[in-house]
């Protein structure tokens, strides 16, 4: 009997925030462990795994054959979506583990190809940067139904889970900062942890930065975002 695989919490948050999927394609899916557990757990039917390294793929394709579901998931090389050929029944992408301008840089490079008309939903999950892939968001007509925070090894994980939708939505400069969604769930110990984490280090940065008026943009844009962090602690705070 084929071992079932266990995720650890990150990529298990992931998982857990997918829903409604017939087919997910995994960028930049290293071991393809998420793949693999969406396709041990039926919530998919198949699934890509691709990277635009061939030292990951070799993972890859290693974990797919011991784990007995190479004959449903394809290990593709390539950048972005670019793995995907027009006839998989892709409906879902996955982007975790890498910062956000790189995660927005592949999403702009799916648009200008035209290679995400058929992706409904996008379940992103970057290390740093979370408010710059929200813009995008926002920008490229995707509502956020989703959003969590995931603490391991001491290090703050936002997951963001959007939905293509025919109409933009206008999230403010406070949303796309700290979450429309995560806003709401500021009760979550991991969420307040994270905007206290933020907190200091803003605040460390905003002491980096001279005082002069080249700086004066910047010192303003970190004091705004400290103001916000410091709000939605003392907002929520038992």
């Amino acid at each position: 009997m084929t071992e079932t695989i266990h995720l650890k919490k990150r990529l298990q948050a992931v998982a857990d925030t997918l829903d409604n999927c017939k087919g997910v394609i995994d960028i930049g899916t290293d071991h393809a462990f998420l793949p693999i557990y969406l396709i041990q757990q039926e919530l998919v039917s198949f699934a890509i795994a691709c990277d635009v390294v061939e030292g990951p793929l070799a993972n890859a394709l290693t974990s797919v054959k011991a784990y007995g579901v190479e004959e449903l998931i394809a290990i593709r090389l390539g950048s972005g979506f670019d793995p995907l050929l027009e006839n998989d029944p892709i409906d879902c992408a996955t982007i975790c583990g890498m910062g956000g301008e790189l995660i927005v840089t592949i999403l702009n490079e799916g648009l200008k190809k035209h290679q995400l008309q058929g992706i409904t939903q996008l379940v992103l999950q970057p290390n740093v940067g979370d408010e710059g892939v929200r813009r995008w968001l926002m920008a490229n007509n995707y509502v956020i139904t989703d959003e969590t925070i995931v603490e391991e090894r001491s290090h703050f994980y936002p997951i963001i889970k959007a939905k293509r939708s025919g109409e933009m939505y206008d999230y403010s400069s406070f949303d796309c900062f700290i979450g429309p969604v995560l806003k709401g769930k500021a009760k979550e110990p991991s969420v307040i942890a994270k905007w206290k984490h933020d907190l200091k280090h803003y605040e460390k940065i905003l002491d980096q930065i001279p005082i002069s008026d080249k700086a004066a943009s910047q010192r303003e844009s970190f004091k705004l975002r400290i103001r916000w962090l410091k709000e939605v602690i003392q907002n929520n705070e038992y």
